[in-house]
C-alpha cells in the first residue's frame, strides 16, 4: 500500500516529538535519584557490616603480603563484607585500587584479609548532601542547555536597528 509506511513513520516521529518534552523531567529526575552520591565513612563495629559495601585500605606490609593474591601495589580493595572470621575480614571483592589510582574490576572473589594488614575499614553510605548538590548542578546545567537550545534574542540573519544620533 503506497504511503502507508511513510504515514506511520511520520506519525511515530510526530508522536515522539510531543512525548519527549513531557518525559524529559521525569527521565532526568529518575536518573539522578537512582544514581545518587556515596561516600566512605570509618567503621568501628564490624558486627553490623554483613552484606554491606566496604573499602579496606591496606598497610604497606599488607600490600606486600597480599600481592600474590590481589596483585602488586594494591592500596585498597572494595567489596561486599561477608564477615569477620578468626581475626580476618572476609570480602567478596568488586574492585581493587593500586597506589597510582588505577582500578581493576573483580567478580566477587572471596579474599581473606587479616586485621593486622588493614590500616582502615570504611563503609559505603549514601550522601544526601552530595546528591542534592550534584542534582542542583545537573538541574542548572540542563536549564542552561535548554535555554541555549531554545534560543532567545535575535533570529539569525536579522539586522539590528540602530537609532541615529539626536544631534543635541
Amino acid at each position: 500500500m503506497p504511503g502507508g509506511l511513510g504515514h506511520r513513520a511520520w506519525f511515530t516521529s510526530a508522536a515522539r516529538m510531543r512525548i519527549r518534552p513531557a518525559l524529559l523531567p521525569v527521565i532526568v529526575s529518575s536518573t539522578l535519584l537512582s544514581v545518587g552520591c556515596y561516600e566512605y565513612r570509618p567503621v568501628s563495629d564490624t558486627g553490623a557490616l554483613s552484606a554491606r559495601r566496604v573499602e579496606l585500605t591496606l598497610t604497606d606490609s599488607g600490600a606486600v603480603v597480599l600481592a600474590p593474591r590481589i596483585g602488586p601495589t594494591v592500596e585498597a580493595i572494595e567489596g561486599i563484607y561477608l564477615g569477620d572470621s578468626a581475626g580476618a575480614h572476609v570480602l567478596a571483592v568488586a574492585v581493587s585500587r593500586t597506589r597510582n589510582g588505577s582500578e581493576t574490576d573483580w567478580r566477587g572473589e572471596h579474599v581473606v584479609v587479616p586485621h593486622t594488614l588493614v590500616s582502615s575499614l570504611r563503609e559505603r553510605r549514601f550522601s544526601p548532601t552530595r546528591t542534592a548538590f550534584a542534582s542542583a548542578l545537573a538541574a542548572i546545567g540542563i536549564g542552561g542547555m535548554t535555554a541555549a537550545l531554545r534560543g532567545g534574542g535575535e533570529s539569525p540573519g536579522s539586522i539590528p536597528v540602530i537609532a541615529p544620533p539626536t544631534g543635541k
